[in-house]
């Protein structure tokens, strides 16, 4: 993942995000788009961000736990 900051003739800035590949040429390293997935900060207020990567955990071959998920299972202490 990779982001990107766009500087506006206003003043404002607007985040994007976007999935990119890296790669080494000689001794540099550089990295190539692969996917742009928009801006963040719609993103994140839409919950798209989350399912993306919901989605994406699926093909993991890692658990991925989701934090609300999280239990705690220590009994209080009287």
């Amino acid at each position: 993942m990779r982001r990107w900051v766009n500087h506006r003739a206003d003043g404002t800035t607007c985040t994007y995000v976007g999935i990119v590949t890296s790669y080494r040429q000689g001794k540099k390293v550089y990295q190539k788009p692969v996917c742009q997935l928009g801006r963040l900060d719609r993103l994140q207020k839409t919950g798209q961000i989350d399912k993306l990567i919901q989605g994406l955990a699926r093909f993991s071959r890692k658990r991925w736990v989701v934090a609300d998920e999280l239990t705690h299972n220590e009994s209080p202490k009287e």
